[in-house]
């Protein structure tokens, strides 16, 4: 999933085997939530801020669970 400047949206689901799972640029107050697995990156945030990630499970992902560039909160 690719957000880009998009605001405000709830993203859930299985994410497994995509590249980058989640993808966050320039996106705020967004919510993930889900099983988010065998990516390069589990949730990639890029200089997008008050994002929050509850309820997921976020496993085996090559370089990062987590990753965030530019980014708060």
């Amino acid at each position: 999933v690719y957000l880009k400047e998009s605001d405000y949206n709830t993203i859930s689901g299985e994410f497994v085997g995509n590249g980058r799972g989640v993808y966050l640029d320039h996106s705020d107050h967004n919510v993930v939530e889900g099983n988010i697995s065998d990516n390069k990156y589990g949730v990639y945030v890029d200089s997008s801020n008050s994002n929050t990630i509850e309820d997921s499970t976020i496993v085996h992902n090559y370089y990062s669970g987590v990753y965030m560039y530019g980014s708060n909160n």
